[in-house]
């Protein structure tokens, strides 16, 4: 399979580090090369701390509830098949009194020489001030509500995708 418009989704070596330094503390890198999962390889020290936890080596998608899983997926696939941006709000919960809110913009990226994008760089956005504090039990965070949209990034969106998941 090729991308449509191939040049719209950069290597890893067209982005500059120092032009992103702002960014550091909010981005993540996810290698999404396996359709089973979207591995987190990179964590940003604020998302760190305000999840209360390091999540690198982690699946994204153990964090997704079950109901939200299937859009999750599609949203990944589409990351890497279109290829387009995805956005997120989320809802994120340890427990009722613990609750984290943020919106996180996805696009795709490629290693050297690879044809389709097999990782994706996000920036989010904290809309809340709440922490999630070191757990006293070890059950990991889950995610409350997903709001996934796509984001044209010039190579033109796919048809049929729902603007909107539960």
């Amino acid at each position: 399979m090729r991308i449509r418009r191939v040049g719209l989704v950069p290597f890893e070596e067209d982005i500059d580090p120092r032009e992103l330094v702002g960014a550091f503390p909010f981005i993540t890198i996810a290698d999404v090369s396996q359709p089973e999962a979207v591995q987190i390889e990179v964590v940003g020290s604020a998302i760190k701390r305000r999840y209360g936890q390091d999540t690198r080596k982690a699946n994204w998608f153990d964090f997704v509830p079950p109901e939200s899983r299937s859009a999750a997926e599609i949203a990944r696939r589409l990351l890497v098949d279109a290829p387009c941006g995805v956005y997120y709000k989320i809802k994120v919960w340890r427990d009722p009194a613990t609750v984290v809110e943020a919106e996180t913009l996805a696009l795709p990226l490629r290693t050297r020489g690879a044809e389709i994008p097999d990782m994706s760089i996000a920036l989010t956005r904290d809309l809340s001030t709440t922490e999630l504090a070191e757990p006293a039990s070890p059950a990991p965070p889950k995610l409350e509500s997903v709001l996934t949209e796509l984001v044209d990034i010039g190579a033109g969106l796919p048809g049929g995708f729902p603007t909107a998941s539960p």
